[in-house]
């Protein structure tokens, strides 16, 4: 395996600009943060009053606080109820509504068939009560600028841009296999190495395409992975179920995709989303330490590793290593400086393989490997080396 990149070969050290400015406190500080979680989202053994949270929120530095607030925000807008079925729209400019695929904070995707050719397409429309934001109209353009610049096996292309009714939309292929998080439902695993190896060596080299075109995804996670038909070869899922006997995977949903290093006035366009410095993006399941505390180092390419990382560990190991924490018990960790002593999983997991995870793993991102050495060395364990 080869050794940790240098630290020349990351981003520039530029710190991003939509992280939370705070820096990394003693324990007894974190304990208090966490003690304020409780007292104001109401824990059943808490009986909080207003002189409580006010005595406990002075123990809190405001930076603290917003990111406090931040994260729970982040964590109820992925707490999104699919509305029933009446209430999807019959047709969306030349497009006819057939399902929904799924939602997030802000967007709703819809499966559609083209009326005028007839295909089969993904719909990513804005959600009603978001349509009015011009703060999220400008983020769903920007998505759109981002993905025009990528184009790879391993990315689900983007078709058209358009807006109908004054709603914007994107159309997109559509993935018929759905998502990698829906498949795992399905089939928990753990997955052949070779398998898991196949799948995230294929996502990190969509990944690496990205960083070429100056690009970070910053929410890689099962959910923004699709499954599509291979086109030539073994497909990397096998899957004796359906057509074709498999799948291949694809990153999607680059809505909080960002610009590294703009180098052009249409580069400092597509980096601001009018999002608040201080802000949190991402899911706190499938983050980084960096996109909490900039204390750690800048959100970039590594933070997309850090991600497939974790990607990786649930695919060999059946679980995912940070399913279902209260937001705070992931503010806890990824604020923590000391490696997960559970990644340290026995036998079943070869070394070398259970050192590369570690490797895109490690809490420092400068010290992870590039997405494009990460695919390098899991090509051997898809060959079975």
């Amino acid at each position: 395996m080869n050794r940790p990149i240098d630290p020349a070969d990351g981003p520039d050290g530029t710190p991003d600009p939509e992280t939370v400015p705070t820096a990394r406190d003693d324990e007894a500080g974190v304990d208090a943060v966490l003690d304020l979680d409780d007292l104001l989202f109401r824990r059943p053994t808490v009986a909080a009053d207003a002189a409580t949270i006010e005595a406990a929120s002075s123990r809190v530095s405001a930076d603290d606080l917003r990111l406090l607030l931040a994260i729970r925000a982040l964590a109820a807008e992925r707490r999104a109820v699919t509305l029933p079925s009446a209430s999807r729209p019959q047709a969306i400019g030349r497009f006819t509504i057939t399902d929904e695929l799924g939602r997030g904070g802000f967007a709703i995707v819809y499966a559609a068939t083209d009326t005028l050719s007839g295909h089969r397409v993904a719909l990513k429309v804005l959600r009603p009560e978001a349509a009015d934001s011009q703060t999220k109209r400008r983020r769903f353009r920007r998505e759109a600028g981002l993905c025009a610049r990528l184009v790879h096996p391993a990315i689900v292309r983007l078709l058209e841009v358009g807006e109908a009714e004054g709603m914007p939309y994107l159309v997109t292929e559509l993935c018929p296999g759905g998502t990698l998080a829906a498949w795992l439902e399905r089939h928990p695993g753990p997955l052949p190495i070779a398998t898991a190896a196949r799948v995230v060596a294929r996502l990190a080299r969509g990944a690496d395409h990205a960083h070429a075109c100056n690009i970070v995804h910053r929410d890689i996670k099962l959910a923004n992975v699709l499954l599509v038909a291979p086109a030539d070869g073994a497909p990397c899922l096998a899957d004796p179920t359906v057509a074709g006997e498999g799948y291949d995977v694809q990153l999607g949903d680059f809505g909080l995709g960002r610009i590294v290093c703009p180098t052009t006035a249409e580069d400092d366009a597509l980096m601001s989303d009018g999002t608040r410095p201080g802000t949190v993006l991402g899911s706190p399941e499938w983050m980084a330490p960096e996109q909490v505390d900039p204390a750690f180092g800048p959100v970039g390419p590594a933070t997309d590793v850090h991600a497939l990382g974790l990607i990786l560990d649930r695919l060999l190991t059946g679980r995912s290593r940070h399913a279902g924490e209260r937001p705070s018990e992931a503010f806890r960790r990824l604020r923590n400086r000391v490696a997960d002593p559970s990644l340290d999983d026995g036998p079943a997991i070869p070394s070398a393989l259970a050192s590369l995870r570690r490797w895109c793993l490690d809490r420092e991102p400068d010290r992870r490997p590039t997405a494009a050495a990460l695919a390098t060395e899991l090509d051997l364990f898809a060959a079975g080396g």
